[in-house]
């Protein structure tokens, strides 16, 4: 994972990047990424997951990960929604669990 940060967008309210920006990136760099957006709720992570589901051409390609639960497709998965609790708990394991992540998107810092 690189530390550079190529853009810091910022929008009005319910401007959809939440679902976007995930997508523009899934189209620009498929198959070789694998992004995780952190969601601060664990509502809007699987909300905004399936959101995304339904309107890729694979469905599988996006999925979410809360604590207790995840809905993720294996290798399949490119975008991971996840809640910021799932986000300290991998850094707790180290640096390295984030290693295979081309993109890290935080949305509602």
């Amino acid at each position: 994972m690189s530390a550079d940060i190529s853009c810091v967008p910022h929008q009005a309210c319910l401007n959809n990047r939440s679902t976007q920006i995930p997508q523009y990136l899934l189209e620009s760099y498929h198959p070789y990424c694998n992004i995780i957006c952190c969601q601060p709720r664990r509502v809007s992570a699987i909300s905004i997951a399936n959101r995304v589901s339904k309107e890729l051409p694979d469905p599988q390609l996006s999925g979410y990960r809360i604590r207790g639960d995840s809905r993720v497709h294996g290798d399949r998965t490119r975008i991971q929604f996840i809640t910021t609790g799932v986000v300290i708990a991998m850094l707790q394991n180290g640096i390295e669990s984030l290693s295979n992540l081309s993109h890290l998107l935080i949305d509602e810092v």
